[in-house]
């Protein structure tokens, strides 16, 4: 027979169960995978914003592209951008000539292809040569540019134009 101790009353005692282990939280884990999504996201964001501005810096070369471009699609927005205010002025100052003259442009020749032969950088400046061959009234032509180009800003911006 067993006795109960005396503190015990006149209940019997149950043995305790045991006590399963305590469980662990999940929030360190999550803290740390959202921390670790946001340190992702800025390195990205970073990555992007440097291509960005890195990209919007245009060589001698894409402004020359961008020149044909801007006739190619009558951009008048475009050729002020790619060009210093003295080239507009000697050349075509206002949208309404440049876009009539681009217009034409587009009327008349067709197969409009330029070639970059040359680039020459020194400094602040540089130089673009190119072949760009056409057909006009049905006939092949091939002319030979230089593209004067100034540094303006970070941004190069063609400031003169011969025909050689």
């Amino acid at each position: 027979m067993s006795t109960l101790p005396p503190d015990a009353g006149s209940e019997p005692v149950i043995p305790a169960a045991p006590v399963p282990p305590a469980r662990r939280s999940k929030l360190p884990w999550i803290l740390g995978g959202v921390g670790l999504g946001l340190v992702v996201l800025i390195v990205v964001a970073i990555v992007v914003v440097f291509n960005v501005i890195l990209g919007a810096t245009k060589g001698p070369q894409e402004v020359v592209g961008a020149y044909d471009r801007a006739f190619d699609e009558v951009d008048c927005e475009l050729y002020l951008s790619i060009t210093t205010e003295a080239y507009q002025e000697s050349f075509m100052p206002t949208c309404e000539e440049f876009e009539a003259t681009a217009q034409n442009f587009v009327d008349t020749y067709s197969d409009y292809k330029v070639t970059v032969t040359g680039t020459s950088v020194t400094g602040d400046t540089a130089t673009v040569s190119t072949t760009e061959t056409y057909v006009l009234d049905g006939e092949d032509g091939t002319d030979l540019y230089v593209y004067h180009l100034v540094q303006s800003d970070g941004a190069w911006l063609i400031d003169q134009l011969d025909l050689e």
